[in-house]
């Protein structure tokens, strides 16, 4: 059209509105695509069509056509860059909707296999079973009314109160597992730099800026990164939209230390630990961070209210899941956030805490009592308890009962199941003693550091004093307020052990000990030595101290024959 009006002013125009609407309307590659093609076919039609080109423009119409044709291109390369920023815009909340959407999506389907959880962990109580107990109950009571007493009154009454003890401990803490209780399941070493890598990845999606500051002092931390990763992000976004800026939120770190309590009756036995208190805020100055906090093990809500705490909320159960400490407070008029998180978790929380009978999640089976050689050891246990001791024969099958039950398809490191331990302590321990209450504490000996059984439940099956032999027997500390309880140290528990001089707990920790060294084949190379140090450095002294000269000496002998074979 060009060449077939010669240059027309008119058609200089056209050139100028097309170009215009070009650029305005498609992107700058296509624009280029199509104006070349225009060209190109323009020129070819016309000099198939109408000859060769004489296209003579005067100076006036030359300089139009560039004028108009750079003039058009910027004027439409503004108006397509601000479409771009519209569509950028909308494009960036679109994202950001589709990945809270997804964390939506995600936490509704935890929820869902939450309460899932919970109605099988109510079935498998026998929560079904409630009005059958309850009827017996009221048989009990008007038969004690009667004052009348037979055999099978007594019989029920003990069936009764078997039943009730199984169900609580299905139940204990309901509220505690419901709303505070979480599973570490990726548990392991990390690099902050990667932690921080992976938070600031995240956090670009939300078009959120984050600046780190690391204490050298803190390179690693042992955690579950999942659950850390989601606590900083959580933290970051918080404090954006609280403080309404746009600018960077800092998340540093300083080293300090986290105490926990030892003994709930006594305050001056403390566990302390080395910790990293990350700090989220908005501040200019770094806050100053103590030297020492004391762990929240109980739960705690949140101080803040509404839906802008949710991710609060969540935060204080990942932080709590951690044995860690929360605050929050107003640093220079700006909010900070501080998360205090052991640097070695394994040193407080048991693994014993991602096991599912703890979580109450899916059914627990019992343990394999068919395994090769576990029916003759049982009864062996059992022939020589029967012709060896005066304890009720009916109260060790019915502890044999609840180790296989709450062990469960547990294993040792020899790969027998794990119920066979302490029946085969107990059977060290009638060794040393007929006291029937030390014989079941020894079949009941580690069952609280290993299950959800407590020590209230403990007494409701069997008897105080089994309840708290057991529990002195037990490496670790327990709280009324939480389920959560705190690791000991071997030299932290052999301490407590000393302190208490109780010789029935003595003996039983002896003979745990003596088990363990037996079967020592079964431990792999790192954990033997670790074994072996225990049993030399705390154990056969304390077995010397007792009195019991041949197990010392058993105890010798295994560490040389280990060593040994080491040469």
């Amino acid at each position: 059209m060009l060449l077939l009006t010669e240059g027309s002013s008119t058609w200089l125009l056209n050139i100028a509105v097309t170009i215009l609407a070009l650029v305005v309307l498609v992107d700058w590659v296509t624009f280029i695509m199509l104006s070349a093609l225009g060209i190109t076919l323009g020129l070819f039609f016309y000099t198939t069509v109408v000859g060769p080109v004489h296209l003579q423009l005067s100076l006036d119409s030359g300089y139009c056509l560039v004028h108009q044709i750079f003039t058009a291109t910027i004027i439409g390369l503004f108006f397509a860059r601000r479409k771009q920023q519209s569509f950028d815009t909308l494009s960036t909340q679109k994202n950001r909707l589709a990945i809270e959407h997804k964390e939506t999506q995600e936490e509704l389907i935890e929820s869902q296999q939450g309460r899932s959880n919970m109605i099988k962990m109510l079935k498998n109580a026998g929560v079904e079973n409630m009005a059958t107990l309850a009827k017996s109950s009221k048989t009990l009571l008007d038969n004690i009314f009667k004052r009348e007493k037979s055999e099978k009154l007594e019989e029920e009454a003990e069936s009764l109160a078997n039943a009730l003890a199984q169900i609580s401990v299905k139940l204990d803490r309901f509220e505690h597992r419901a709303i505070g209780y979480l599973p570490l399941e990726e548990v392991r070493e990390i690099a902050l730099r990667d932690l921080f890598s992976g938070v600031e990845e995240a956090l670009k999606a939300r078009e959120q800026k984050v600046l780190f500051h690391a204490s050298p002092l803190t390179t690693s931390l042992q955690c579950d990164l999942p659950t850390i990763k989601k606590l900083l992000i959580n933290s970051a976004a918080f404090v954006s939209r609280m403080e309404e800026t746009a600018g960077p939120v800092l998340v540093a770190t300083a080293p300090t230390k986290l105490a926990y309590l030892v003994d709930e009756t006594r305050t001056d036995k403390i566990k302390t630990v080395e910790a990293i208190c990350f700090t989220i805020t908005t501040a200019t100055q770094l806050p100053a961070v103590s030297n020492q906090y004391m762990a929240q093990m109980a739960w705690q809500q949140s101080a803040a209210e509404g839906v802008e705490a949710l991710p609060l909320v969540a935060n204080e159960q990942i932080v709590k899941a951690h044995y860690g400490y929360t605050a929050m407070e107003k640093v220079e008029g700006a909010l900070a956030l501080y998360y205090v998180i052991p640097m070695n978790i394994r040193e407080v929380r048991s693994e014993r805490m991602e096991n599912p009978s703890i979580n109450g999640s899916g059914a627990w089976p019992r343990a394999d009592d068919n395994y090769p050689g576990a029916k003759e050891r049982e009864d062996d246990f059992l022939e020589e308890m029967w012709a060896h001791t005066r304890v009720d024969m009916a109260l060790v099958e019915k502890a044999i009962d609840v180790i296989k039950d709450y062990y469960g398809p547990t294993r040792r490191k020899t790969g027998e199941p794990y119920y066979l331990h302490p029946l085969a302590v107990a059977h060290i321990v009638r060794g040393y003693t007929q006291d029937k209450n030390t014989i079941l504490a020894a079949l009941l000996h580690d069952i609280i550091a290993k299950t959800p059984l407590n020590p209230e439940q403990i007494t409701t099956l069997f008897n105080k004093e089994v309840s708290d032999i057991v529990t002195k027997a037990t490496n670790m500390t327990l709280r009324a307020e939480s389920a959560y309880s705190v690791t000991l140290t071997p030299l932290e528990h052999v301490n407590e052990l000393v302190e208490k001089e109780d010789k029935r707990v003595l003996y039983i920790k002896v003979a745990a000990k003596l088990h363990d060294m037996r079967t020592i084949h079964g431990i792999v190379a790192k954990e033997r030595l670790a074994l072996i140090d225990e049993a030399v450095s705390y154990y056969a002294p304390m077995a010397g101290k007792l009195g019991l000269k041949q197990v010392e000496e058993e105890f010798k002998k295994i560490t040389m024959e280990f060593f040994d074979q080491c040469w």
